[in-house]
């Protein structure tokens, strides 16, 4: 991951709730498939190896947002959704 990637996801799985621990796993273990460059913003497709932990239950939900401002401008970085 870039050096941005990496902190966009640093904040998007800070904390120490199991749901956020696996993904950290997951992460982890995780492939980049492809990144798109929106022009305002990015998408970085991973690859999660199925040996990688899982969470129980509900596999679907949004979380998050991690925002910058960059020279005065305010911007979303990223939303990370499953």
């Amino acid at each position: 991951m870039t050096q941005l990637e990496q902190a966009v996801m640093g904040l998007l799985l800070e904390g120490d709730e199991p749901i956020i621990r696996t993904l950290r796993q997951q992460l982890d273990e995780s492939k980049i498939e492809s990144r798109e460059l929106t022009g305002a913003g990015f998408y970085v497709k991973f690859v999660v190896p199925e040996s990688a932990p899982r969470i129980s239950g509900n596999k679907s939900f949004n979380f998050g947002d991690v925002s910058a401002e960059i020279d005065g401008s305010h911007r979303e970085l990223a939303s990370y959704c499953l």
